[in-house]
């Protein structure tokens, strides 16, 4: 049974809503506040009316997201990129990780994935570590740039080190394999134990299958079973057919 890596980028909603930042008073604008709250409270229309007030790159971003999920103003994906873009082009980190998702995905501007891997890199480079596993798996798998297994290992570390599950996890595939880095069977357990503890099923997968074989890890079938039931619970079907064949169920 293969050590199974994460297989995509994280859905384009998902990007879009983790990249929206906590706001409060004394930290932004007051029309960012306003807005934020308005937005929380379901006032769409007041929110987007707070949000056009001023152009700092939070408040474009918080009105890009609006435009985005058509709250209290029609649907528009074109004027959400944009307004993302603005936002982008002034530094603005969470709204880099929008438009490299948008350009990944083909909403509201023509599908770029090298674009999509060109605005990650420059999230990354700020910290943002879901940008930062996208580089890596970018990188690992050759998307928008050459395929370059060394980066793509160095990129999920650093996402890694900021406890990114789905980093940790990749990044202990590349160690069990030895891709872009020097094989290292413990190592691969380590940072599938990080991802798993955090509940990510394919780590809990690869571990389990680690457990149950004795490869890296001191043998252990209670382990192995624990762990691909967990995996199994949340969908993995290999690791419900890895559990039959352990014994279990």
């Amino acid at each position: 049974m293969p050590i199974r890596p994460a297989t995509s980028l994280p859905g384009l909603l998902a990007c879009l809503l983790a990249a929206i930042p906590a706001v409060s008073p004394g930290v932004a604008d007051a029309g960012v506040y306003e807005g934020v709250r308005y937005y929380q409270q379901g006032r769409y229309s007041s929110a987007q009316r707070e949000f056009s007030k001023v152009k700092s790159p939070a408040e474009l971003h918080g009105l890009a997201t609006v435009y985005y999920m058509g709250q209290g103003i029609p649907k528009d994906r074109a004027e959400a990129f944009r307004l993302y873009l603005k936002a982008a082009e002034k530094g603005h980190a969470p709204a880099m990780v929008s438009v490299a998702s948008m350009c990944y995905y083909g909403e509201g501007v023509a599908k770029d994935v090298r674009a999509a891997f060109i605005w990650y890199l420059k999230a990354a480079g700020q910290g943002v570590a879901k940008a930062q596993y996208n580089v890596g798996y970018l990188y690992q798998n050759g998307e928008g740039t050459a395929r370059n297994l060394a980066e793509a290992a160095r990129w999920y570390r650093k996402a890694a080190d900021q406890g990114y599950a789905a980093a940790q996890n990749n990044l202990g595939l590349m160690y069990f394999n030895g891709e872009g880095v020097k094989q290292d069977r413990k190592l691969a357990a380590e940072w599938y134990s990080r991802s798993a503890e955090k509940g990510y099923a394919r780590a809990q997968y690869n571990l389990g299958l680690m457990y149950a074989s004795g490869d890296g890890v001191k043998k252990d079938r209670a382990k192995a079973k624990t762990l691909l039931r967990k995996a199994g619970e949340q969908g993995v079907s290999e690791a419900s057919s890895a559990l039959k064949s352990l014994g279990g169920q």
